[in-house]
């Protein structure tokens, strides 16, 4: 017996036509079939793993939503800025002139959380593409005005990543590279303060980046974030060539300096400034959340987001070491060059072995070597 498509009288299967309204049964019948047997394996791997955007949203999705929320709320200086035209009748406030760079740092300060809302809301929209269900090695099967969709998309994703995790301090690093501002020899706050203000920040970008990889159905093990008893020992020949490239590469960037500009260029004593006037454990602790920090997202997200997008792990590379160069500038701009041969180091690297562990400890490592050198000093 079957059921007919438009009255609902059951009739014998063998009947061409429906008892009670004449309709046509035998096409029904073999699109059924076809449509019963080329569903089955696509509902198996909707049920086991099956896009954010088909299937209800897990829990940890839910609560990273949340948190970013909170997030963009509590940095977002609108509703200040609202008060404040409110308080002086239209007049902008003291704090921020036309003549200063307040302006850039208050409206990065805005355009960072109000990207974060509007990335949250767009991927609960309609509108969102849905590029969970296609596997990144799979992009070149997805239909080209889909594929397209989902390439903004990504660019979107990396520009935001990269603008909450390292906008603020490109921007600073910039700043002092000209001359508008110049580094305290001393921090201004203390080294607990300056610790969880790092954590909460970092915390917030790498929320950002779980997010993203969560609505797309990817974890950070595919980033290349995963253990092996020969990372750990991998990492430490990594640390010493990272080391001795910056180290080959310091005299030519300072000598071109000096060709350029007419005189030597001083080497900037940032020690302070990095650790404080004492090594605490705070100091220790803040080596290794940067060093894993930034890895995870200038090295492991970039540039497999770049090779993606362009198809060539070149490029990623050259991007890789541009942003990571571009926010160090504020120990001057021979400094910072002779630390892209570290940098160029960590990221052959990874574009060999697609391993993000190595170049984490290597870049911890260095960043402890660094901080034991100065309390010798400081000693």
């Amino acid at each position: 017996m079957k059921a007919c498509f438009n009255c609902g009288l059951e009739t014998v299967s063998g009947l061409g036509l429906c008892a009670g309204c004449g309709a046509d049964l035998s096409d029904v019948e073999q699109s059924g079939a076809q449509t019963v047997s080329s569903a089955s394996p696509a509902q198996g791997d909707n049920s086991s793993s099956g896009s954010p955007s088909l299937r209800r949203k897990s829990l940890n999705i839910r609560i990273l939503e949340w948190c970013l929320v909170l997030f963009a709320l509590s940095q977002s200086g609108v509703v200040y800025l609202g008060y404040w035209l409110y308080r002086t009748r239209g007049s902008l406030p003291p704090a921020y002139s036309w003549e200063g760079s307040e302006w850039m740092h208050y409206i990065w300060r805005n355009v960072c959380p109000l990207g974060i809302l509007g990335y949250v809301l767009f991927r609960n929209s309609k509108w969102c593409p849905s590029h969970g269900s296609h596997p990144p090695d799979r992009d070149n099967a997805v239909p080209r005005p889909a594929r397209s969709q989902v390439t903004k998309l990504r660019i979107v994703e990396l520009a935001l990543v990269l603008m909450v995790a390292f906008g603020g301090s490109i921007l600073r690093s910039f700043e002092v590279l000209l001359g508008y501002e110049t580094l305290p020899s001393e921090p201004v706050k203390s080294r607990v303060v300056w610790l969880v203000y790092g954590i909460l920040s970092n915390g917030a970008a790498l929320g950002l980046l779980r997010y993203v990889l969560d609505r797309s159905s990817r974890t950070f093990r595919e980033l290349g974030l995963h253990w092996t008893s020969r990372d750990v020992a991998v990492a430490l020949p990594l640390a010493l060539g990272a080391g001795l490239a910056s180290r080959l590469l310091h005299p030519i960037t300072f000598a071109v300096a000096e060709m350029q500009g007419g005189h030597r260029t001083p080497v900037a004593d940032i020690s302070k400034y990095l650790f404080g006037s004492s090594v605490t454990m705070a100091a220790v602790l803040g080596a290794i959340v940067v060093g894993f920090f930034e890895e995870l997202i200038v090295r492991g997200y970039l540039m497999t987001e770049v090779k993606r997008l362009t198809g060539s792990m070149a490029v990623a590379l050259i991007c890789s070491v541009a942003v990571q160069v571009s926010y160090h500038f504020y120990q001057g701009g021979p400094e910072a060059l002779a630390l892209a041969g570290g940098f160029l180091a960590f990221a052959g690297y990874y574009a060999k072995t697609n391993r993000l562990l190595p170049p984490v400890l290597a870049h911890i490592a260095l960043d402890l070597d660094s901080l034991i050198m100065y309390a010798l000093r400081a000693t």
